[in-house]
């Protein structure tokens, strides 16, 4: 037989002294729970029981901590609380008892993810990314699409575009330099937004929308026709087409137009 000869509080822990020789540490409320107190004897198999009640208890308890922080997925939690176990006890998490656990966590009301994914997608937002790009982060974090997607369709429209104006502006600063002509900047713009999450459809959209017809290609010699302006900026097919010839063809065709009336 074994026996309990020290009970040592520290930090919010509480050590077990086995025989004058330190055993392992449990909560407070284990303690109580096990009705633990210096003399009481225990035999070989009674005093395993205890230790593997003690590591569950110290596990569960972490599992509480994780999932109070508001930012993990299930499966980051299983994750996480694996590599604890792995660390300081050498052991492996069964998925099932693990199940059990987080059951009791949703019960208790710790764990929402719903509102988790919702501070995921503007912590995002923030970072400048589009919702493409936030789907793809969060799934890989573990949560489900059907949870993320309603989320998502929250998010306002126009504020989403305007953060897609924003970086589109400040982008174009850093890329106009680079860019060979204004349809290899927009390809470039494009490219960039896309990497950044942003739907192909919307950056477009916003491109063509927002274009300063002022600034659209002319020749090298004949002005641009206000008619030739509208036409080229409300075709989304011809307008690339236009910007992707050489400042002499789109000259020619200036003329071409222009010369028939």
């Amino acid at each position: 037989d074994v026996k309990i000869t020290g009970l040592i509080a520290r930090n919010n822990r509480v050590q077990v002294w086995i025989d004058d020789a330190y055993s392992f540490s449990c909560s407070e409320n284990f303690v109580i729970k096990h009705f633990l107190y210096t003399g009481k004897e225990y035999d070989e198999k009674e005093f395993f029981e205890l230790k593997e009640l003690a590591v569950q208890d110290v596990l569960r308890i972490k599992l509480f901590e994780y999932a109070a922080k508001i930012r993990y997925s299930k499966k980051e939690l299983f994750r996480k609380v694996n590599l604890y176990a792995n660390k300081r006890f050498k052991l492996k998490i069964d998925q099932i008892k693990f199940d059990e656990q987080f059951q009791k966590i949703l019960e208790a009301g710790y764990y929402n993810e719903k509102q988790i994914i919702n501070n995921w997608i503007y912590v995002y937002l923030d970072r400048g990314k589009g919702k493409r790009y936030i789907q793809s982060k969060l799934m890989f974090k573990g949560f489900d699409k059907d949870e993320i997607e309603p989320q998502l369709d929250k998010i306002n429209n126009e504020q989403l575009n305007n953060r897609l104006k924003m970086f589109l502006e400040k982008k174009k600063e850093l890329l106009k330099p680079k860019a060979k002509n204004d349809y290899d900047l927009k390809q470039k713009l494009i490219k960039s937004a896309m990497a950044k999450g942003y739907d192909y459809k919307d950056i477009k959209e916003l491109l063509t929308s927002n274009m300063n017809n002022s600034n659209m290609s002319g020749g090298t010699v004949h002005r641009m026709p206000e008619d030739l302006k509208k036409a080229l900026s409300s075709d989304r097919k011809a307008l690339p087409l236009w910007e992707g010839l050489t400042p002499l063809a789109r000259n020619e065709w200036i003329c071409w137009t222009t010369f028939v009336k």
